[in-house]
């Protein structure tokens, strides 16, 4: 596969920041960013290329964490159809 062509295809899916900011336009950073960019501490349970999961820092339940998606959605209100992969990963969790 050319590398190009990926790169070109992740960003039209919006599954990179840079896919995100052309979509949504430039966003910027947010603690959730910092998050997944590892800027600020977490104690992160889970990763994969689609979200991470990570403790709350102020649990109000016995089990609390919070499961992000690597691409920044601004607000679910502005999914786009091909966000569904993201939007299926909130609906799991729930």
């Amino acid at each position: 596969m050319n590398l190009d062509l990926s790169l070109a295809a992740a960003a039209e899916r919006c599954d990179s920041p840079a896919g995100a900011s052309r979509r949504y336009g430039s966003l910027a950073p947010t603690i959730f960013s910092k998050v997944i960019d590892k800027s600020i501490p977490a104690d992160i349970i889970y990763e994969d290329d689609k979200c991470l999961a990570f403790r709350d820092i102020s649990p109000q339940a016995p089990v609390h964490f919070l499961v992000i998606p690597r691409v920044p959605i601004p607000r679910i209100s502005e999914a786009k159809d091909d966000d569904t992969e993201v939007e299926n990963i909130f609906l799991t969790c729930l």
